[in-house]
């Protein structure tokens, strides 16, 4: 039985996701018979694209093509997913009893994929004009969508709030599966990947931005259809020194004016910093147990330019910083040039390091 259990969890690995957006980390899990990623419609909010990523931290792009806002409810959808046979079953979670465990299935903040095991608080609680189901799983703010299974590893609810005030823990709320069915049987009736909003009244799909149902009448968020506005300081790191690496900015961005990827199997991370700065980083190696003094000799006395070396715990880093004010002037292309220039100096260090250090991998690094 244990080892059924072990194999359950093993491929239900496979279909829990990290979502990754300019605003922060959610989860979401796929649905292969629908070959779509489901995920609360307040994550992909004013997003019509996402970067999607698994336990083994490949990354994908994603589009939304689906919210339902009444519900919280959100289908995302790419293109020849290479996905597998595996399916989350739903369960009648009607038959679950108050007080029976139930596993979480997600991704908390920057962590990777974790099971935590909770109870059933209370099977009807009338929150917004819905019935919710409660639990003690620990909800936190930006971790949306966690799947929630019982004992047989069958989808029963998803997450969709909890209460937040000063003093109060764990009292969480979730989506029953017969919401999510519903929206299930809403997208079976579309035609293609288009971006759609469901009505709340009528329960019409709607294609089109407007401000009221053409069906019902009923007044609907035309801002729904708006996408996310990126400011100028983003826009520039994306066009000029992201796209011209041949990525896709969206599959880059972690949060905020935050963007990782690797880069020569290392891990670049640029953002924006409190104090205005502009900084690229990227550890690149441990730091050496032997042949130490030619090592300093390297960082403190070769000719890196505007890069520097950087020490920090057990980790050789390799960092470049401007101030943001530098890339709006004039000379903007300067700026943009030692950017750009970051990474081929990533990978002359790369180079001469491997070849005359005996040196570990970076924590970091992505071995594959």
């Amino acid at each position: 039985m244990e080892t059924n259990i072990e194999n359950k969890l093993h491929d239900i690995w496979k279909i829990v996701f990290k979502i990754t957006t300019s605003a922060w980390s959610w989860s979401g899990f796929y649905v292969n018979k629908y070959k779509i990623l489901v995920t609360n419609y307040h994550v992909v909010k004013w997003f019509k694209q996402l970067c999607v990523e698994d336990n083994e931290k490949n990354r994908y792009l994603w589009d939304v093509v689906f919210i339902n806002s009444e519900n919280d409810i959100a289908f995302i959808r790419i293109e020849n997913f290479n996905e597998n046979s595996i399916e989350l079953e739903f369960w009648d979670s009607n038959l679950l009893n108050t007080r029976d465990d139930v596993y979480v299935l997600w991704y908390p903040f920057w962590l990777p994929y974790t099971i935590t095991k909770w109870i059933v608080s209370s099977k009807n609680q009338l929150i917004n004009w819905k019935n919710l189901v409660q639990t003690d799983a620990a909800i936190n703010p930006w971790n949306s969508w966690w799947a929630m299974v019982n004992k047989d590893w069958k989808l029963i609810w998803i997450t969709v709030l909890k209460i937040v005030w000063e003093g109060i823990d764990n009292i969480g709320f979730w989506i029953p599966i017969d919401l999510l069915n519903e929206d299930l049987s809403s997208l079976w009736l579309k035609n293609d990947d288009s971006f759609c909003i469901k009505c709340n009244s009528c329960k019409s799909l709607i294609y089109e931005k407007a401000s009221f149902c053409k069906i019902c009448w009923s007044s609907i968020d035309k801002e729904l259809f708006d996408d996310f506005q990126m400011s100028s300081i983003s826009r520039t790191i994306e066009n000029e020194i992201i796209k011209n690496l041949w990525f896709n900015p969206v599959i880059t961005r972690i949060n905020q004016d935050y963007w990782t990827f690797y880069y020569e199997k290392k891990i670049v991370r640029i953002n924006v910093d409190y104090d205005n700065y502009i900084l690229f980083s990227s550890p690149i190696f441990k730091f050496p147990k032997e042949n130490l003094e030619e090592f300093y000799k390297y960082c403190l006395w070769k000719d890196l330019w505007n890069y520097k070396i950087w020490i920090y715990e057990d980790e050789i880093y390799l960092l470049y910083t401007c101030h943001i004010s530098d890339i709006l002037w004039e000379n903007v292309w300067e700026y943009i040039l030692d950017m750009r220039n970051f990474f081929e100096k990533l990978k002359e260090i790369i180079n001469y390091l491997q070849t005359n250090f005996n040196l570990e991998w970076s924590k970091y690094d992505k071995k594959q």
